[in-house]
């Protein structure tokens, strides 16, 4: 299903996305914020990680301009545990689509989606504590700090603290009735 906002869509990932995926995953700037690690990819490799997604149990969307279509990035919804009910949230924007309200708004999109059409409680997610614009953004969104990593993550020739968040439905829905 494709969520759809003011300036964004939320839609199905295609083959014609994949030189945009080639470019985050191979963007130092783009490294330097995410958890993990990446190799070089090449366009060949890109191809074949999405022909193979069949398997894979995640939501995974493109984040595009509702108006033509453009592709800013990638939004994930990870790690669904239909047991325990919580899942993990993951975005990815090219530089040029930051601080426009892009990512505001996809993150606001999935997080109305996992509560109220997947019926998920607790959405968990983990930021490099040097990452200060996805601190913002989950947080305007409603994410709280729940605790740090120390030296979790080693990126850049040093160890780093990961910053844990989480939001719950009933924080969610509370939020929206005092609105």
């Amino acid at each position: 299903m494709n969520l759809v906002g003011k300036k964004v869509m939320l839609r199905e990932l295609r083959e014609s996305d994949m030189p945009l995926f080639n470019n985050l995953m191979n963007s130092s700037d783009v490294e330097q914020f995410v958890v993990g690690w990446s190799k070089p990819v090449t366009m060949s490799e890109q191809i074949s990680w999405f022909q193979n997604l069949k398997s894979d149990d995640s939501i995974r969307y493109t984040i595009s301009n509702i108006e033509d279509n453009e592709a800013f990035g990638t939004l994930i919804i990870s790690k669904i545990d239909w047991k325990n009910r919580c899942c993990g949230l993951d975005i990815k924007l090219s530089n040029n689509s930051r601080g426009k309200g892009i990512g505001n708004e996809s993150i606001g999109l999935a997080i109305s989606y996992i509560f109220n059409e997947l019926n998920l409680n607790r959405i968990g997610i983990s930021i490099l504590d040097s990452n200060i614009p996805s601190q913002n953004l989950f947080k305007k969104n409603g994410f709280i700090e729940e605790g740090k990593l120390r030296n979790a993550i080693f990126k850049n020739g040093k160890y780093n603290n990961l910053l844990i968040f989480s939001l719950l439905k009933e924080d969610f829905l509370d939020e929206r009735n005092r609105q």
